[in-house]
C-alpha cells in the first residue's frame, strides 16, 4: 500500500464527479491523481487547490496516474482558513510551485519548507511578504544561491527565512531593498522556468 502526504497545487475538473489533481507529495514529489468526488457535503472542499491531504493507494507505478483508495485531510495541518492578505501570498506560493515543479522529482527539503511556511503564515509568525515565498522556493530548487545574495538581504527578511530552515547571517548594511530583491529574483525565476505570466501577481498589487 502506497501512503503519502501531499499539497494539491492544481485541480482540473473531469466530468461532473471526477478531478485530475496535481499533488506535491513528500515521498514522490509532484504526482498526478485521478479522484472521484462526492456530489455534496463538506468533503468536496478536500479536493481544492491548496488542500493538504493524506493519500492511500493500492500501488504506485512511476509515470502513471494514481487512483487513491482513500483521501483525507492531513492530520498534521490545522484545517482553518487563512486571513485574506495571507491567503493572497499563499496563492502566489501555489502558483510558483505549479509552474516550476517537474513530475516525480523528489524534493523533500522543499516539501518540508513549504509546509513550514504555511504553518508560520497560519499562526502569523512570519511576514506576509511574497519575497520570502519566492526566495524559499527558488533557493530550494537551485535557481538562486541564498548564501550568495545573503549580504543584500534586509534583517527582517533574513529572520523569516531562517524560520524556514535557512542558516543566513545578518548584515548591518543590506545592499538592496526588499522590492529590488523581489523584482530581480522574480525575473530570474520566470526566465529559468520559461514562465510567461503569473496571474497571482495581480493580487499582490
Amino acid at each position: 500500500m502506497y501512503k503519502d502526504r501531499g499539497l494539491i497545487i492544481k485541480h482540473i475538473p473531469y466530468g461532473d464527479s471526477s478531478r485530475i489533481i496535481k499533488c506535491f507529495t513528500q515521498e514522490k514529489g509532484l504526482i498526478t491523481l485521478f479522484v472521484r468526488i462526492p456530489k455534496k457535503g463538506p468533503s468536496r472542499a478536500l479536493y481544492q487547490t491548496g488542500s493538504f491531504i493524506e493519500i492511500s493507494a493500492p500501488n504506485y507505478r512511476k509515470g502513471s496516474m494514481l487512483s487513491p483508495k482513500d483521501v483525507k485531510w492531513d492530520s498534521n495541518i490545522p484545517n482553518q482558513a487563512l486571513a485574506f492578505e495571507t491567503h493572497t501570498i499563499w496563492l502566489f506560493t501555489l502558483e510558483l510551485l505549479q509552474k516550476s515543479l517537474a513530475e516525480e522529482f523528489q524534493l523533500t527539503q522543499l516539501h518540508e519548507r513549504v509546509y513550514s511556511y504555511y504553518a508560520h503564515l497560519l499562526y502569523e509568525e512570519i511576514a506576509t511578504n511574497p519575497t520570502i515565498s519566492l526566495l524559499n522556493i527558488a533557493a530550494s530548487l537551485g535557481v538562486i544561491d541564498l548564501n550568495g545574495i545573503n549580504p543584500l538581504l534586509e534583517s527582517t527578511l533574513i529572520e523569516d527565512l531562517n524560520k524556514l530552515g535557512w542558516n543566513l547571517k545578518h548584515h548591518k548594511h543590506p545592499a538592496m531593498k526588499d522590492t529590488e530583491i523581489f523584482n530581480t529574483e522574480l525575473e530570474r525565476f520566470l526566465s529559468h522556468f520559461n514562465i510567461q505570466h503569473l496571474e497571482s501577481l495581480i493580487l499582490l498589487d
